[in-house]
């Protein structure tokens, strides 16, 4: 288990520690909605949302090394403080690895709803307060939106068959994150990711999940996709194909 609560803005790119920064400081204004990428958790069930996810959306080098708000998919769940509660992500395909970012979300009169986050990406680590939000579209002022780091990770085990025999260059496989803070997980199970976190404070955790590094990008790119998205980000398109990720929460012994 790893809790990563400062960024190393020296090993980020210069994109993404600029984005960082702001966001950690509490400079960013801009917030953006997640209703059409987020499901509300309950303990034990499995939910796999149905737009799926793209690859590189919970990491992309492209865009600073930072994740794709709405290219990944977001949950919340009320846990309870003092409990261990594991996540459990599983790629329908094992060439895509999931990643996933855990948050308490501060909510009540002086926060903003839990629907609005603060950009169109993301830092994977790292809590944040940013003050005096508003939102895009109506350029009301939504408020503070607090997020206390908890625990965040990716898969990091390559499926050894990663051969497309329609790629004239199997096995071309994105690089994983190399920084520390990214969290790589190896369990011997690719496409899977389990991980597991102590809650310390009773009320509204919020997450963010993704996949990162495909083993065969060509292969993972080819179906068309069921739905469009707000943006767009290097290297992919909207015939990027989706995978489906099945996520589940549950309470676990100590």
């Amino acid at each position: 288990m790893k809790n990563t609560l400062i960024p190393d803005f020296k090993a980020l790119s210069v994109a993404g520690a600029v984005a960082a920064a702001m966001l950690l400081s509490g400079n960013a204004t801009a917030a953006t909605t997640i209703d059409s990428v987020s499901s509300n958790f309950t303990l034990g069930k499995p939910v796999t949302h149905p737009l799926g996810v793209q690859p590189s959306s919970w990491y992309n080098s492209a865009f600073g090394d930072m994740g794709w708000t709405h290219f990944s998919k977001w949950g919340k769940v009320t846990l309870q403080a003092g409990r261990t509660y594991q996540i459990t992500l599983v790629s329908g395909d094992k060439k895509m690895h999931p990643g996933v970012s855990v948050w308490y979300r501060y909510t009540g009169a002086a926060y903003a709803p839990v629907n609005y986050v603060t950009n169109h990406s993301y830092l994977q680590f790292g809590s944040l307060e940013a003050k005096n939000q508003i939102d895009e579209t109506t350029q009301k002022n939504v408020k503070t939106i607090k997020l206390e780091a908890v625990i965040n990770g990716f898969d990091k085990d390559r499926d050894p068959a990663t051969t497309d025999a329609a790629d004239a260059n199997p096995k071309k496989n994105v690089a994983f994150p190399s920084m520390a803070s990214f969290n790589g997980v190896s369990d011997g199970v690719p496409g899977t990711l389990v991980m597991k976190f102590k809650a310390m404070k009773t009320g509204t955790y919020q997450f963010v999940y993704g996949a990162t590094s495909p083993d065969d990008n060509a292969a993972t790119a080819k179906v068309a996709a069921t739905a469009t998205t707000p943006e767009v980000p290097a290297g992919f398109n909207h015939n990027s194909k989706r995978i489906p990720v099945t996520v589940t929460i549950k309470q676990v012994a100590k």
